[in-house]
């Protein structure tokens, strides 16, 4: 059977590891193995890691004596330690749905070429595996390298539930591991450095549980909008600088996102207008004319000066009244699933 090797870093998450490793173990139709690296957490993480490590010869567990941070302990497991034939960077929040693994694993082995496969997550408070039904027929489909870059171009945001990428582990390591300059956009950067070496699958089923709390990672470390905005132009600028040449029309698809995110900034800057926040609005439309000097011809823009010339409530009725004798069908562009940057948009 086909190996995945899982890293579980985790940092203060000790109430839901158990779940987590458990929901790895209990996967079938493959060997796993489970690395669990404590990045110097506060509670009580030592004694449920240690613990869940002497249950199971499957599960190894590390403790940093000092925190090395989400970077660093990622490249430790995946790039380090990880030797299998696959492998999957699960968050210790996080959960897998039954057969996740088996469906992963079969798309990639049938698909030599093919570095990363990933599903759908569900996001929850409260993960139930034992509430998912097995899927009987799924559809799968392979998107190109370019295929995936122009997805992820027009939503400009990551389209992976990273608790869902089942990764081929010798491409992972030839790739190199998560880049510390991007911190916060190093998935996004990640599963497009992927697709610029080969093609990605997709599998159109539930392959994991996404958990939202009050601490999640994210929400207690991720900066303001601003930095987010920043990080997000960062990271399409590495990819077209160090990929580009890899993937046909990239110039055109990076322009796109990156008009993307600056409209998405003028959305930013306008609620913080309202909020009277002037300072932050404008510095949102400083950084959206940084990263896309042609905003200033965009539609986009008209329409941002006329709802901060007219206010947000006049503009709201007019938008109302426009809906009333049209209602144009919205348009996802995801082959299954997606996120963005700027919902709603």
């Amino acid at each position: 059977m086909s190996q995945v090797d899982v890293v579980i870093p985790c940092y203060n998450y000790a109430r839901f590891l158990h779940q987590c490793v458990q929901s790895v173990l209990s996967q079938e139709g493959v060997d796993v193995r489970v690395l669990i690296i404590d990045d110097a957490s506060k509670d009580e993480t030592p004694q449920v890691g240690a613990a869940l490590a002497a249950q199971d010869k499957r599960v190894e567990f590390r403790r940093h004596r000092t925190n090395h941070g989400h970077i660093a302990t990622y490249n430790e497991g995946l790039i380090d330690w990880a030797a299998g034939e696959f492998s999957l960077l699960l968050s210790a929040d996080d959960v897998l749905i039954p057969g996740s693994f088996a469906r992963a694993v079969k798309l990639l082995s049938q698909h030599r070429e093919m570095g990363l496969a990933y599903g759908r997550a569900i996001t929850t408070e409260d993960p139930r595996p034992q509430d998912v039904t097995a899927p009987g027929d799924y559809r799968t489909r392979i998107l190109s390298g370019a295929e995936f870059w122009e997805v992820s171009c027009k939503t400009a945001g990551n389209i992976v539930p990273t608790p869902t990428a089942v990764v081929r582990t010798n491409v992972q390591q030839a790739i190199g591991g998560y880049r510390k300059e991007l911190p916060h956009t190093g998935d996004l950067e990640m599963w497009m450095r992927f697709a610029a070496h080969g093609p990605v699958g997709v599998i159109d089923a539930d392959q994991a549980f996404y958990r939202v709390h009050r601490k999640n990672m994210h929400k207690a470390t991720f900066p303001d909008m601003l930095v987010v905005g920043e990080q997000h132009r960062d990271a399409f600028r590495t990819l077209q600088r160090l990929y580009g040449d890899r993937i046909a029309g990239s110039g055109r698809m990076i322009d796109t996102a990156m008009r993307k995110i600056a409209v998405g900034l003028l959305y930013r800057s306008e609620r913080a207008g309202e909020q009277g926040d002037a300072e932050s609005a404008r510095k949102f439309v400083s950084l959206a004319l940084e990263i896309s000097p042609g905003l200033k011809t965009d539609r986009q823009w008209m329409k941002f000066r006329m709802r901060r010339a007219i206010g947000p409530r006049v503009y709201g009725l007019v938008r109302a009244a426009r809906r009333l004798v049209r209602s144009p069908a919205a348009h996802d562009p995801s082959p299954f699933c997606q996120t963005g940057l700027f919902p709603g948009l």
